[in-house]
């Protein structure tokens, strides 16, 4: 068995060679490509499974990329992380693809990712399989399992919501409190009395930056949360236990961040004014119905109403 710490054949070791490899999905799903090919190897071999061949060097894969965001959008979730016999790392994913100009859902699937790393920079990638099963067996025998997603469900207001929170809060804080410059916030329609909502609680946490907070992933997984890539220009998201039955949501944001300010201000503005936060519950329920299936499209279709409330809000505090 190797020595914690000791480098593998591949130059990395397993934590540093998943650190990587997060930070490149990062990368991707915001669309940071030199950040991205600051991670591989100057003559990566990487797929093109777009077009159907296979590109080496980093200036090959810029342009590959590159055409492929301006046909097509796609998020990738990296969701288990296996060390295999012979050094590499394959990574179990969800990968949704939407039309880059229409937002049409194109496909929404679990692949699997195989990587070799060369001097703790990645060489080569293969995409395995189309196809996953809802669970495999890791190289230790260990049963991991692939989640899809929650349906969208909205209910009516739990009054235990808030109780929800201050358990969690309690336990967040323990955790990553040094890190909790900007406060652990309750924030979502279950922090609104009275919301319909998805019985999720949202948690907010303002933290000086993304980079800082990067250290917050340990401790985090060992409260139950799954670390999943998603805006991540913005924050760091997290759900808890797992996307197929949430319990629990958390952003890490920068406090300094207008992300930071516009969640705490569209939470209050709803706590003030129930006119406006019985409409919201109405276009929740509607949207509920219409995209049960599709969480990303929900999101998506609620952003004109947010937006509107929040300039609400503003011209009240022009004017106030």
């Amino acid at each position: 068995m190797k020595a914690r710490g000791v480098r593998s054949i591949y130059g990395a070791t397993m934590r540093e060679a998943e650190l990587v490899l997060r930070s490149a999905y990062c990368a991707f799903n915001a669309r940071d490509v030199e950040a991205a090919l600051e991670l591989m190897h100057p003559e990566v071999d990487w797929p093109n499974a777009w077009e159907g061949s296979r590109v080496v060097g980093r200036a090959a894969v810029r342009d590959y990329w590159n055409r492929q965001f301006a046909a097509i959008s796609s998020n990738v979730q990296p969701l288990l992380f296996i060390r295999e016999p012979d050094g590499s790392i394959t990574v179990d994913v969800r990968q949704v693809v939407r039309d880059a100009h229409s937002g049409e859902l194109l496909l929404d699937s679990c692949v699997r990712h195989r990587y070799k790393l060369e001097d703790g920079l990645v060489a080569r990638m293969d995409v395995l399989e189309s196809d996953l099963p809802h669970s495999r067996s890791g190289s230790a025998g260990v049963t991991a399992t692939l989640w899809g997603d929650e349906p969208v469900r909205i209910v009516p207001y739990d009054s235990d919501w808030p109780a929800r929170f201050e358990e969690e809060h309690a336990l967040l804080a323990s955790a990553i409190g040094d890190w909790a410059v900007g406060g652990i916030h309750h924030v979502g329609s279950t922090s609104v009395p009275g919301l319909d909502s998805k019985p999720v609680i949202d948690i907010l946490t303002g933290v000086s930056s993304l980079e800082e907070s990067r250290a917050c992933l340990d401790r985090l997984a060992g409260l139950g949360y799954l670390y999943a890539p998603y805006r991540t220009h913005e924050m760091h998201w997290f759900c808890k236990p797992n996307p197929s039955r949430r319990t629990h949501h958390l952003h890490l944001v920068p406090t300094t961040s207008a992300r930071f300010r516009d969640e705490l201000a569209f939470r209050d503005h709803l706590r003030d004014h129930r006119d406006i936060a019985r409409e919201y519950g109405a276009l929740k329920r509607r949207l509920a119905e219409k995209f049960e299936q599709d969480r990303e499209a929900y999101n998506d279709a609620k952003t004109d109403f947010i937006i509107a409330t929040l300039r609400h809000t503003a011209d009240q505090q022009d004017h106030g």
